[in-house]
């Protein structure tokens, strides 16, 4: 029996950085044909890496959160975030192209591609990276404008496809519910911040926030904070508890920051909280 061999292939601008007077860089691109138990080079970026699933499964994960690529679906790495290896029993091909340049995030926004970093895409327009792959390796300041107008059409494409079809990714929708189980288990430790957080789900803070808040409508701070201010309201119903040893109890390391957060959500301050329950 022969083994198959793991191909992959990719094409890179020459310049370093886009040039100035292009909005959107098409850095790189390229196209794989991978094997069971395959790694992606790991690293963290500074651009936005984009996927298009052709054939199979894939298997990525985003600061270590697993993440499965299908064929016809859309896969996108923001920057500040780190791919780490996620082996699958699955053989799959797919394309790519890398982004930089002013309007990259921008124009990844605005087409709704960002609201999901995972989505529905049908099927991926190989023609055109084709084309794309042609065209990266003119090193001339017209031939980055042209990859820059292809890049720009797939990114087109992908936007006009998801309209409508873009359901929550498994990746964002597990990292929030990993996120608040350990909200739940871990806010009334008085060190356990948003930091704290981001560290034991292996994910960058950013990532954590943007997708925290598109999930829950409120930053994860504001969530620990909620929580912690309502096990307040329970240990000031008991008696026998002085406001410094709820403070403490719920998560508070300053008594008088959380006098001053409660009476600023509460309108009221802890001591007159009390008298009132």
């Amino acid at each position: 029996m022969i083994k198959k061999e793991n191909i992959w292939q990719g094409w890179w601008r020459t310049a370093g950085k886009a040039s100035a007077s292009v909005p959107l860089g098409a850095r790189s691109v390229g196209h794989a044909e991978v094997q069971p138990f395959w790694e992606h080079p790991t690293g963290r970026i500074d651009w936005f890496n984009f996927y298009w699933g052709v054939e199979g499964e894939i298997g990525f994960a985003v600061d270590g959160m697993p993440c499965i690529l299908k064929a016809e679906e859309i896969f996108i790495h923001v920057p500040g975030t780190a791919l780490t290896p996620h082996r699958i029993n699955a053989r799959g091909s797919y394309r790519w192209v890398t982004l930089d340049g002013p309007c990259a995030g921008t124009l990844l926004e605005t087409g709704g591609l960002l609201q999901c970093l995972r989505r529905h895409g049908g099927k991926c327009p190989e023609e055109l990276f084709r084309h794309l792959e042609m065209l990266i390796q003119d090193v001339s300041v017209s031939g980055e404008l042209r990859a820059s107008a292809a890049a720009y059409e797939i990114l087109t494409i992908a936007a006009g496809r998801g309209q409508g079809d873009a359901p929550a990714g498994d990746y964002e929708n597990e990292l929030v519910s990993r996120a608040i189980r350990i909200i739940d288990e871990n806010y009334s430790y008085p060190g356990f911040n948003v930091a704290r957080l981001a560290l034991k789900l292996k994910v960058h803070r950013s990532t954590l926030c943007r997708l925290f808040s598109r999930k829950t409508g409120m930053a994860p701070s504001e969530y620990i904070q909620r929580m912690r201010l309502k096990k307040a309201l329970v240990f000031l119903r008991q008696k026998g508890k002085s406001v410094k040893e709820s403070a403490f109890a719920c998560g508070f390391s300053d008594p008088a920051y959380f006098s001053r957060v409660m009476s600023m959500e509460m309108k009221m301050s802890p001591r007159d909280l009390r008298k009132s329950l």
